[in-house]
């Protein structure tokens, strides 16, 4: 790459970064938070899953005033979403206020990742783009191995008003690394060119089966985020902020051999052993206070979510046309925030009964993604699917 576009991968990776830093740090401790203020399981969930959901209908909105009005205007907004939010928290007007600011929160998430990524391409030489997009998994995936952790030992010893101010001050370092990248012309794209119809992409199996099976995976995120650390806290675990890293270091880990090992062995034969063992890391969360079986679930859900993850974005990629590319993606990518918000916002009444029902419950959900994979996935005859 030339030295000046190879210093605005650079920074923008570097944003990257910061941003997920300042994002993750809030992610799976805010149920802790919610309950801390004097709400349930139920409320937690609601609120916790309340920022995905929102992000859902943003991102379609953000992605075209990227292209009008070009990827920094866009990132800048994500910038002031992302410092301002966590300050806000820090306002005790009660539950409706932070429903509220969770809202205004979804602003930086579904401003910055799509539009970040966009950024990347356009950044991103031919030749080197492929490498240059693993890497950003790569800065993501370092911020969500080390934020969690942080983020839990920053409550134990200083409490939630600290946690805010750092996310908030990251969320600065950001920003000011946004001002600094120099951003191409944006290439306009033709609007006469034929759009997509919602029943086309249903209709395609390629898209709508992996689609389905992430939705599945995603409504168990979804759970984990929201309510483990609450059970860890109800059976007193000290810092399960441990699941949360360990699972980020090794999703970087199989991620990187997951697209290596599906080229030469093909994607099936990845996709259903990572959701077998996503359905048996769910269970084991039912053997908690156990740290070894807290070790077990993060181990064997971080291989489920990330390999199963690459495998199905790579079908989608590879098994639909160039002209409905786009619009696949979105589908995939929305259903993956819709099951991130259902897992978290649709279980809080079976948390509050029984953490073995809980689990038992996701547990189902991931394997009924497997069933629905399986049975309805077709078999290529080409390819490594």
């Amino acid at each position: 790459m030339q030295k000046g576009l190879s210093k605005n991968i650079v920074l923008l990776l570097l944003s990257t970064m910061l941003f997920f830093a300042s994002f993750i740090m809030l992610s799976p401790t805010f149920s802790l938070y919610v309950k801390s203020m004097g709400g349930n399981e139920g409320i937690a969930g609601l609120l916790t899953g309340l920022l995905t959901l929102a992000a859902i209908f943003l991102r379609t909105y953000f992605a075209k005033l990227a292209d009008q009005k070009g990827r920094k205007f866009v990132l800048y907004l994500a910038g002031i979403a992302s410092i301002t939010a966590p300050l806000l928290y820090m306002v005790d007007l009660g539950f409706w206020f932070v429903a509220l600011v969770r809202v205004y929160h979804s602003i930086s998430v579904a401003a910055y990742v799509a539009t970040s990524q966009t950024l990347l391409a356009d950044l991103a030489s031919p030749e080197t783009r492929g490498s240059t997009v693993a890497l950003y998994g790569v800065a993501a995936g370092t911020s969500s191995a080390i934020a969690p952790y942080v983020a839990f030992s920053i409550i134990e010893s200083k409490g939630f008003p600290t946690l805010f101010m750092l996310s908030a001050g990251i969320a600065v370092l950001m920003t000011l690394v946004i001002a600094l990248i120099k951003e191409p012309p944006v290439v306009v794209r033709d609007k006469k060119a034929p759009s997509t119809s919602l029943k086309e992409i249903v209709s395609d199996a390629w898209i709508l089966v992996p689609s389905i099976t992430i939705f599945s995976l995603m409504f168990a995120q979804g759970a984990v985020n929201a309510f483990l650390p609450l059970h860890g806290a109800k059976v007193g675990l000290e810092n399960v902020g441990i699941f949360f890293s360990l699972s980020a270091v090794l999703s970087i880990i199989y991620r990187l051999g997951t697209g290596y090992l599906s080229d030469k062995i093909g994607g099936r034969r990845i996709l259903m052993p990572a959701l077998a063992l996503t359905v048996v890391g769910i269970l084991s969360l039912i053997g908690l206070p156990r740290y070894a079986m807290l070790i077990m679930a993060a181990v064997l859900t971080s291989f489920g979510f990330s390999a199963a993850h690459t495998v199905l974005l790579t079908i989608i990629v590879d098994k639909t046309q160039v002209q409905k590319r786009a619009q696949a993606v979105t589908f995939f990518t929305n259903a993956w925030d819709l099951g991130t918000s259902l897992g978290a916002m649709g279980l809080g009444a079976l948390a509050l009964y029984s953490y073995s029902a809980l689990w038992s419950t996701v547990a189902l959900g991931v394997l009924a993604g497997f069933i629905v994979t399986v049975r309805f996935l077709p078999r290529s005859t080409a390819g490594n699917v």
